[in-house]
């Protein structure tokens, strides 16, 4: 999930029990473009360049992010699961 919201685990925002897990979890699905990497969904002059679909295809991103990283290992999403997950979010919004 760090990939997509430009944080690190590790960041100095994520103390008193807050983690990247639960910041992505607690946006989803109405503020997915606040905990995006900016440059995913701003300009250069901080206007949002984000539509529905890139919203909607973080949103799932997010989604595949947050069962790969639940505290119980073996709650996690298992990881060929993941991948299907992934290719279908892939094949769905490159042929739009």
């Amino acid at each position: 999930m760090g990939t997509f919201t430009g944080r690190s685990p590790t960041d100095e925002i994520f103390k008193d029990g807050l983690n990247l897990h639960d910041f992505v979890k607690r946006a989803i699905p109405e503020h997915v473009k606040d905990v995006s990497d900016p440059n995913l969904v701003y300009d250069e002059m901080g206007r949002l360049i984000s539509n529905n679909k890139t919203i909607e295809c973080l949103t799932l991103i997010f989604r595949v992010g947050i069962a790969c990283s639940v505290e119980s290992a073996k709650d996690r999403m298992d990881i060929a699961n993941v991948v299907n997950e992934l290719n279908v979010i892939k094949d769905a919004f490159l042929r739009n």
